[in-house]
């Protein structure tokens, strides 16, 4: 197995999703013996376990290229299938949704330059209403409905071009929303620039 380069829990705190730099995801269990010794509703055992719990892939895909970045839906609940799924972007592929219990690909996004041409995706970040995808893209951020996938996408620009002095500048390299569902977001470039985003860009620094 290649080094992980990423790994982040589920919204329902029973999963882990990771990447690997040999072009694969994998989607593990977390020991349900761990989770409960953690709970807030039972005290904490005063005695470690002997030896660590094992932790095992219940899931592992190929992606075909480098894995740019993934997400979980964020109103995934641990009763409800319909909601176990996670995005993911790599190289030179579409933006996959992928089905977290059986593997199976949902939906696939797709986002084109103005050579109308496939891109990759940077980063990805649901919305917390779960119902937008926003991606992460050279100076613009393109948002996918997500019950859509043919839809064209709605673009913000993040800087109107290379040399303007304002703005975003480069591949947008991760996304994070506000917990407090104002729909405000944060965008950070690989070229260290921050901004503070709403339908429209607002400040960067």
């Amino acid at each position: 197995r290649g080094f992980l380069s990423g790994v982040k829990w589920s919204p329902d705190g029973l999963r882990l999703l990771t990447t690997s730099e040999d072009h694969r995801i994998a989607v593990w269990e977390a020991p349900q013996d761990l989770l409960r010794e953690h709970s807030y509703t039972s005290p904490p055992t005063a005695v470690p376990p002997a030896a660590p719990l094992p932790l095992r892939p219940s899931l592992e895909l190929p992606t075909g290229g480098a894995v740019a970045d993934t997400c979980w839906y964020p109103l995934m609940a641990p009763d409800d299938p319909r909601t176990w799924c996670f995005l993911e972007s790599s190289r030179d592929h579409p933006l996959h949704l992928w089905d977290a219990a059986t593997g199976g690909l949902r939906a696939s996004y797709r986002g084109f330059n103005h050579h109308d041409e496939l891109v990759s995706a940077t980063s990805v970040a649901f919305n917390l209403a779960g119902d937008r995808i926003y991606a992460g893209y050279t100076r613009n951020i393109k948002v996918f409905d997500a019950a859509n996938p043919a839809a064209a996408p709605e673009v913000i620009l993040t800087s109107k071009t290379r040399k303007s002095p304002e703005g975003l500048k480069g591949p947008i390299s991760c996304l994070s929303f506000s917990p407090d569902g104002s729909g405000v977001y944060a965008a950070g470039t690989f070229a260290g620039g921050v901004g503070v985003c709403g339908t429209y860009l607002l400040t960067a620094g």
